[in-house]
């Protein structure tokens, strides 16, 4: 049926008969539907009104049309979100009284890389790479909790702590309070905050008229049970903490290590190299020569990490994989 010109009567008297109502009730309901209705207008969310069951526009995602933003504190989650894990690591320098962060590939820091759950990557801004904590006390361990909030687009956030100008730096005993310890953690993981470690990231300050430095947020380590030996025999020291995020190197003899991204390995060619740098194809130095790497993969898995720590000598073999190892602090 057609209608022609621009007296629309016979279309709505039609419209009427049907539905039984009239045009102005029709309109009416129309513009009821459209309050309500949640649409994209100028590449922007457009928010509904009026009395209606709906997600709060602060839920959705704009920059993905719509999905929802798990991130956001308007969703309630329940139980275990898949985390985001970070391959690369934060570095400091120190002096007696200060520890200074880096996150920008100098001081031999590496650009942040969020691998999410959705298999997107995220590059972590350098913005704020170079944060002094100053105030703090000579030859003293102190431990971070470094975040990145997908609300806070400009910085890498911090959990606030109980030493330090800013106030982010915790002491031992704070880690190891059997109440506080596990709440500091929990507010690395809140439900608007993407852990870039996996525990506390741990730094030092020098001895007095000294400076220092070195890396963060993995400390050169293997998974618990690897095999340790020393060239020559020399003792060493071993320091357990928990750990979830591992690379696995396997070569070609079937010989495998497990190990964080940072622990340092011989490349046949590049001398020393950190883990997560080996690529498949590449020659590594092991206890009986070289061998070619076969497989590398990145897994989570709750477990505890091996520091090793030696006061004389610097290399050992792990699970036959040549290493370099950490001088006790």
């Amino acid at each position: 049926m057609a209608f022609s010109g621009s007296d629309n009567s016979g279309s709505d008297a039609i419209i009427g008969g049907l539905y039984g109502f009239t045009k102005p009730t029709l309109n009416t309901r129309l513009q009821r539907l459209e309050t309500g209705s949640q649409r994209l207008r100028r590449t922007g969310l457009q928010p509904s009104a009026g009395s209606y069951a709906r997600i709060p526009v602060d839920g959705l995602d704009s920059t993905t049309r719509g999905r929802i933003a798990t991130y956001n504190t308007t969703q309630a989650k329940l139980g275990g979100v898949s985390p985001s894990t970070n391959r690369n690591g934060f570095a400091y320098t120190s002096t007696d009284s200060s520890i200074t962060w880096y996150w920008d590939g100098t001081n031999g820091s590496h650009i942040l890389v969020l691998h999410r759950a959705d298999r997107t990557q995220f590059v972590i801004p350098v913005t704020g790479s170079g944060l002094t904590v100053s105030g703090l006390t000579a030859s003293t361990n102190y431990y971070f909790l470094p975040f990145w909030s997908p609300l806070n687009t400009c910085n890498v956030g911090w959990v606030p702590a109980t030493h330090g100008t800013p106030q982010i730096a915790f002491v031992l005993a704070d880690t190891t309070d059997p109440i506080n310890g596990p709440n500091y953690v929990i507010q690395q993981n809140y439900q608007d905050r993407e852990p870039i470690t996996s525990s506390y990231m741990l730094a030092a300050t020098a001895a007095g008229g000294g400076s220092g430095g070195g890396g963060g947020g993995g400390g050169n380590c293997v998974m618990a049970g690897t095999d340790i030996e020393t060239l020559g025999g020399i003792p060493y020291q071993c320091e357990v903490t928990p750990e979830s995020q591992w690379v696995r190197i396997t070569v070609e003899d079937g010989r495998s290590l497990a190990c964080t991204f940072d622990h340092p390995l011989f490349h046949s060619e590049n001398g020393r190299i950190p883990a997560y740098d080996v690529e498949v194809g590449d020659l590594l130095i092991m206890d009986n020569g070289e061998r070619k790497v076969k497989e590398k993969i990145e897994f989570t898995k709750v477990c505890s990490k091996w520091k090793i720590m030696m006061e004389d000598g610097h290399l050992f073999h792990a699970n036959g994989f040549l290493s370099h190892n950490l001088k006790p602090l």
